[in-house]
């Protein structure tokens, strides 16, 4: 790609679109991305906490019941061996069957005696058959404490259960024991598996061995343990805390406490595709924005390089013109000098052979006078072609006006701007300070805020950054009104000393007329012609001389064009033109040298 000026506006600017577009989305993408995490980290934990605090509330409430029950009387009556006693057992083995319907809770219900043989239960099948003296809740319970076992696997369904075992007291006398089984299975499906993150996300919860008592899928109760997994093995080591990991594929985030209580430890799980999905959509939008804003930026400096560039090649092809147009003016007045240098050394010859015939001396005279029209004329052209060169001249000092009118525009664009970009920044401000006032619900849209300030800022910066390079590019463009200016300086004093040239020519035709008809006065006509022919000589040498000058202002000028064209559009354009033909002696008085005519005689007399 060639670096011309369209190029240079173009290119920058749609780097800086680029470099901007990625970073607010890059930017935009991680800050939503960790504001996701930490909000669904803190609703996790919350559901966990929260999770924990109802399994010890439920489990608290079930112990209350087991210890109440076992306080009333009818409960320490059951435990004598009399007729009452035994009438009481029925009784109680009703109340308890009833309360196993009713809460739907337990997996057993029994009142055993200090043998641990069974004396009254929900199932009237158990009663005198199971014996739970090698118990360890049963043992603790005869030894005056409310005891609660770990989790054990049912032997009649394989559910996990938790037995709490409450001792019944005849003062400060322990009679005997009534427990109840927990039906964990029922605490999964009342609480746990409701539990619902997002579309896929749930809980689950394992006891102090890492095996879990309660899931959604219940095929996973009693079956599945941490300590299986990589990540169950960090999970029970810390008891606390989130966690990052993979499963089946799936990359999940996780929260877990452990209750001191119970020593179970709860879980929510939420996958990170489900997480992270408005983020991700936000990022694609932000990505989608980003590329719409760069092809628009693109477009738009593209349109404007290009009605800045499109006037300054106009007027760089007027000025080529007119340089080409002063380089064959310089050559026709190179010519006119040579041609008049010729003539002058003619005469001169012929001065000096005063006593040649008056014939021949008529003939040169003859020669002089056509010679003298000619150069009249081609000084005429010489002097229409150097007024060209003027009006040229002064159009591009117009066009070069124009150019810096629209620098002084764009300079006005990038100043408004500023003050938007300014305006934005405070606008930001004040949405920051609401967001403050607004405490943790303003804590995102101040997030917003500080962003769209950082972005005032860097527009702001950036529009600064584009006016500096329109000032340096309107102190060129003022440079080149000054050079243009001079430049038009000398095409007046080229246009004024042609204008010279053209009365000496004039003067060169009317004393050549004036020679043809003094041809009797033969010694006042050599008189007139020698002084002539000395104006002649004199004319020549200035006429060389600003033909010189002419042609220099004429390369200095092409040079410029070229420089000028290169700025524009990256090429370099080469004229061979009659200026870089023309090879003018530096000294043309040189050339006069003194040759006789042709078939005379060989003596000769010096002016």
């Amino acid at each position: 790609m060639k670096w011309t000026l369209r190029n240079r506006i173009l290119l920058p600017t749609v780097t800086l679109l680029t470099v901007a577009a990625v970073a607010i989305s890059g930017t935009s993408y991680w800050k939503s991305r960790t504001t996701m995490e930490d909000i669904f980290d803190a609703q996790l934990e919350s559901i966990c906490a929260s999770g924990l605090i109802q399994v010890e509330n439920w489990v608290d409430v079930q112990r209350q019941n087991i210890v109440h029950w076992s306080a009333q009387a009818h409960v320490l009556a059951a435990l004598r061996e009399t007729p009452e006693g035994k009438a009481a057992r029925e009784v109680m083995s009703t109340e308890l069957a009833h309360a196993y319907s009713t809460y739907g809770i337990y997996a057993n219900l029994q009142l055993v005696d200090l043998k641990g043989d069974t004396l009254a239960s929900n199932n009237p099948e158990s009663v005198g058959k199971l014996n739970v003296a090698d118990r360890q809740y049963f043992k603790d319970a005869v030894a005056g404490k409310v005891a609660m076992s770990e989790v054990l696997k049912s032997k009649t369904n394989g559910k996990p259960i938790v037995v709490i075992a409450a001792p019944v007291m005849e003062g400060a006398i322990v009679r005997g024991v009534l427990f109840g089984s927990l039906d964990l299975i029922s605490l999964s499906d009342s609480l746990v598996s409701k539990i619902k993150i997002l579309q896929t996300g749930y809980a689950y919860m394992y006891d102090q061995n890492g095996v879990f008592i309660a899931h959604p899928k219940q095929e996973k109760i009693m079956t599945t343990k941490l300590e299986d997994f990589d990540w169950g093995k960090t999970i029970l080591k810390e008891k606390n805390g989130e966690l990052y990991y993979t499963f089946e594929g799936v990359k999940k985030m996780v929260h877990f406490q452990t209750s001191e209580k119970l020593h179970w430890g709860f879980v929510a799980t939420l996958p990170m595709t489900e997480l992270l999905a408005s983020t991700n959509r936000m990022g694609q939008i932000n990505l989608t924005l980003g590329l719409t804003a760069i092809l628009v930026g693109a477009g738009f400096m593209w349109y404007s390089a290009r009605s800045i560039t499109r006037p300054i090649a106009q007027a760089t092809e007027q000025l080529a013109s007119g340089s080409s147009e002063t380089s064959a003016a310089a050559n026709q007045v190179a010519i006119a000098s040579q041609s008049l240098a010729e003539g002058a050394t003619e005469q001169a010859a012929s001065l000096e052979e005063t006593s040649a015939s008056l014939e021949e001396m008529s003939g040169v005279t003859n020669r002089n006078a056509e010679s003298a029209t000619k150069a009249n004329e081609l000084t005429r052209e010489a002097r229409k072609a150097a007024d060209v060169g003027a009006e040229d001249m002064q159009i591009m000092n117009a066009a070069m006006q124009d150019i810096k009118a629209s620098s002084d525009d764009i300079a006005k664009i990038i100043k408004t701007i500023d003050e938007i970009a300014f305006q934005t920044n405070i606008l930001a401000l004040n949405a920051a300070v609401e967001a403050a006032r607004a405490g943790e619900a303003g804590a995102g849209f101040a997030v917003v805020a500080d962003e769209v300030r950082n972005l005032a800022q860097r527009a702001a910066q950036a529009a600064r950054e584009t006016a500096g390079k329109i000032e340096g590019a309107i102190n060129k463009t003022t440079q080149g009104v000054q050079i243009s200016e001079k430049v038009s300086k000398s095409l007046s004093e080229i246009v004024e000393k042609v204008r010279q040239v053209d009365e000496l020519v004039a003067e060169v035709s009317t004393a050549s007329r004036e020679q043809n008809q003094g041809v009797k006065q033969i010694s006042t006509a050599v008189t007139q012609m020698d002084q002539i022919v000395q104006s002649n000589a004199a004319g020549a040498e200035e006429s060389a001389s600003a033909s010189e000058e002419l042609n220099a202002q004429s390369a200095t000028l092409q040079r410029i064009v070229e420089e000028l064209n290169d700025l524009i559009t990256g090429t370099q354009t080469t004229h061979s033109d009659a200026a870089v033909e023309i090879a003018v002696e530096p000294q043309v008085s040189q050339k006069l040298s003194r040759k006789p005519a042709p078939g005379r005689a060989t003596t000769s007399r010096r002016s």
